[in-house]
């Protein structure tokens, strides 16, 4: 166990992560990617000497126990940066962070916070973008009506408006719905009497519940266009639905299948240690520690200052892709669009 003196040299990075409840595949993943990261710089001798160390907290995917969280990192654990994910985590830490004086990176589809706030920064696929790619395809299937379906959330809402920036593109059937929702029939059947071509969704909490309602209803030949479908392991459940509709959708960092050497060789590496297939948020934390590391470097500590100038100014060749936050401190990762075929979700 390390004593006192050894803890405080060492460079801390705080984790306010979803570690159990709804969203714990992810916030596991991410955690597991700082930690190979941190081994990998520890390995390289440190930031000039000194090891990274992780101190982790688990919000379970809450936000008023995120907040906790990260009082208890700033104030008691006194960790010089904090990673965290999600839209509705961040929102809240995000000007805890700033009033402290620490970096935050954070992974979410929402760069709002980081463009608010001189010390956090957003490294994730983007909500608009996504928006935007999605609409640019649809346009060329010719379809004469949509309809439309969403969660009422910040992402959503951006997505919505991004596509519909599309002029194009209109929606003759528009709702939302809360993302506790379980029976969506009643907002199918009303979208089903517009007799639209086609449907548009953002629903990603919601995919095992809407696409089997869905067939239900005798919609299963309806084309549909999807917001990162398959993002939570329980969509898997509607892979059934999602072949019969050879549906398609956004999505973002890699396809199993299509990546480089380097990003196949830590997948394998990801796959002996943890026992389980890399995903793209994983990979993502892992180039956010090594971007900060190199930044730690080059100001000899960890000084906010220096090191969101670094950020900023700099790119970073990362696994992936090549991460640039740019002024804005927003780095947008690549949009994919992928269909359900017969080997599962392909990239088009």
């Amino acid at each position: 166990m390390q004593n006192q003196a050894t803890l405080q040299e060492n460079i801390k990075i705080g984790a306010n992560l979803a570690l159990t409840g709804n969203l714990a595949f992810y916030g596991t993943a991410e955690k597991q990617g700082l930690e190979l990261a941190i081994q990998d710089v520890n390995e390289n001798e440190g930031i000039n000497g000194r090891n990274l160390v992780i101190l982790a907290e688990d919000n379970q995917g809450d936000s008023v126990a995120a907040t906790t969280a990260m009082h208890k990192l700033l104030e008691v654990d006194n960790v010089d940066v904090v990673f965290s994910a999600f839209t509705h985590i961040a929102q809240p830490i995000s000007p805890i962070a700033q009033e402290a004086g620490k970096i935050l990176i954070y992974q979410s589809t929402v760069s709002t916070m980081s463009k608010e706030n001189s010390f956090v920064f957003r490294d994730y696929f983007d909500i608009v973008d996504q928006g935007k790619v999605l609409a640019e395809h649809v346009t060329l299937q010719n379809h004469k009506t949509l309809a439309y379906l969403g969660e009422t959330s910040e992402a959503c809402e951006q997505f919505h408006d991004s596509f519909l920036s599309n002029k194009k593109l209109k929606f003759i059937s528009d709702q939302t719905v809360d993302p506790s929702e379980q029976d969506f029939r009643t907002y199918l059947l009303k979208a089903k009497k517009t007799k639209s071509d086609a449907f548009v969704f953002c629903v990603w909490r919601s995919e095992d519940k809407v696409m089997p309602q869905f067939e239900e209803l005798g919609l299963i030949d309806t084309p549909t266009y999807h917001a990162v479908a398959p993002f939570l392991p329980s969509a898997n459940s509607a892979n059934e639905q999602f072949s019969k509709n050879k549906a398609i959708s956004t999505w973002y960092g890699f396809v199993e299948g299509k990546s480089n050497p380097q990003m196949e060789q830590f997948a394998k590496r990801y796959n002996e240690v943890y026992g389980e297939e890399l995903i793209p948020d994983a990979l993502f934390a892992y180039d956010g520690i090594m971007f900060l590391a190199h930044a730690f470097k080059k100001c000899n500590g960890t000084n906010s200052e220096c090191v969101a100038n670094i950020l900023q100014t700099e790119s970073y060749e990362g696994l992936a892709e090549p991460i640039t936050f740019g002024e804005d401190r927003t780095s947008n990762r690549k949009t994919l669009l992928i269909q359900y075929g017969e080997q599962g979700w392909e990239e088009i």
